[in-house]
């Protein structure tokens, strides 16, 4: 083998572990795109916004997890050491909630629509030993970590229950007021943002005070 030739084939294979090395997966919250909005003992609340025709790197969930999808359009997944899954249509509302399956999940998304995708990821933390008695409203989706509602409140309307226990709180924009022993509060709530409800609390879509 000549040295050229060595030195081509050295050069190949420095490559080769470059490449390896760029797209060995990382932990969820230290993927570029998802930006951590909220972390505590319980949970990390992580913001994806996925250009059009990217793609994330690898990165791995070890938890249990709920997403909330805050745009429309086409993405597909891809499992790691897997093919590149189908396509599927993403739009603002839609709730997934996901039962972690081992010790972990290492995957990336492609956004291959027109749209950003833009959905907030919830890791949570801890599973609870029992699942809670109490229920505040219709179940949107749960599992053995947490339990999720979805309500859509008019213009000064305001939620039914309290929270019977602490709770995280999204919404898709505006802003709600938080209600508490006949206190009444502005929360501003930018799309993307979650916020922590304390236990007890009630919450409403604003009107004038």
């Amino acid at each position: 083998m000549t040295m050229k030739t060595q030195l081509a084939f050295f050069f190949f294979l420095s490559c080769v572990f470059a490449n390896q090395e760029a797209s060995a997966p990382v932990l969820v919250e230290n993927e570029p795109l998802h930006h951590v909005v909220l972390k505590n003992e319980s949970v990390i609340v992580l913001h994806l916004t996925l250009p059009p025709g990217e793609r994330t790197l690898y990165h791995t969930h070890s938890h249990d997890r709920v997403a909330v999808n805050l745009s429309s359009t086409s993405i597909t997944q891809q499992t790691w050491n897997e093919t590149e899954g189908q396509p599927s249509s993403t739009a603002p509302g839609t709730i997934s909630v996901y039962t972690l399956a081992g010790s972990s999940f290492t995957h990336r998304v492609h956004n291959i629509g027109s749209a950003p995708f833009d959905v907030i990821d919830v890791e949570l933390l801890e599973r609870p030993a029992t699942p809670s008695s109490s229920v505040a409203a219709a179940i949107a989706g749960e599992n053995p970590s947490a339990r999720v509602y979805s309500w859509a409140l008019a213009p000064g309307a305001v939620s039914g229950d309290a929270h019977p226990c602490a709770a995280l709180s999204h919404r898709l924009g505006k802003r709600i007021h938080s209600e508490n022993d006949c206190t009444r509060r502005p929360i501003h709530l930018a799309r993307g943002q979650a916020r922590r409800i304390p236990l007890g609390e009630h919450h409403s879509d604003p009107q004038p005070c």
